[in-house]
């Protein structure tokens, strides 16, 4: 199947701002922390919300006992990410990642709260794999919705969708452990609006090289 042979080539892709990214590649002391490692350095407010509550329930369904370790990308045949988490796209490298990643059909916070799940509703099996079976699962979540003239592009789409940022439908990536900049492949930017972003798009190109990781500059409508 078509569809699977290019999945077999996609990236874990992570979104997220400028300066984020920037933080990240400045050097390799910095990591990038999970959503409870920021809360436990301080660095980001825990929000007693419907949201963050649903979170906590589906992170301890699908991860008992080391929901801390875990950080979260996208699906991507392009080095396009989610961009409702952020304009810039970080396209992991694979070495990094294979050994300690598994895909999940959709956002595991909707995925809970669309069947229901909790103490009393387990995670039903069949929606995970390994990394290197994320083709079979893209298949298995994509199958209904193919058709004989669909090109890779109409894949991508497929695959990642963005026309509703804050929905976008997309195949969950959950990998084990820290990430730091030798981690990062690449790294796809806007084409800076302002000075200052120019600047820093400038910085973090020299930064990335220092790890051998591309940055690349999206022009608007490409």
């Amino acid at each position: 199947m078509r569809l699977r042979a290019a999945v077999r080539n996609s990236r874990a892709v992570i979104g997220r701002s400028l300066h984020q990214v920037m933080a990240l590649v400045s050097s390799d002391n910095e990591l990038y922390a999970s959503f409870y490692g920021q809360r436990r350095a301080g660095a980001r407010r825990a929000e007693d919300t419907a949201v963050e509550r649903e979170r906590l329930i589906a992170d301890n369904l699908l991860f008992p006992h080391y929901h801390e370790e875990i950080r979260f990308a996208a699906l991507s045949l392009t080095n396009e990410g989610v961009r409702y988490y952020g304009p810039c796209s970080i396209v992991l490298s694979e070495i990094a990642l294979r050994n300690r990643t598994t895909v999940f059909e959709k956002n595991s916070v909707e995925f809970c709260r669309e069947h229901r799940l909790g103490v009393e509703a387990p995670l039903p099996p069949g929606y995970r794999a390994v990394w290197d079976a994320r083709d079979k699962l893209a298949a298995a979540k994509l199958h209904g919705q193919l058709k004989p003239d669909d090109m890779e592009r109409d894949f991508q789409r497929l695959l990642l969708s963005n026309d509703q940022q804050a929905c976008a439908d997309f195949v969950e990536v959950h990998i084990y452990g820290p990430l730091h900049r030798r981690a990062i492949a690449s790294i796809t930017v806007d084409e800076p609006a302002t000075a200052s972003d120019e600047a820093l798009v400038i910085e973090l190109e020299k930064r990335a090289a220092e790890v051998d990781a591309r940055v690349v500059r999206k022009h608007a409508g490409s």
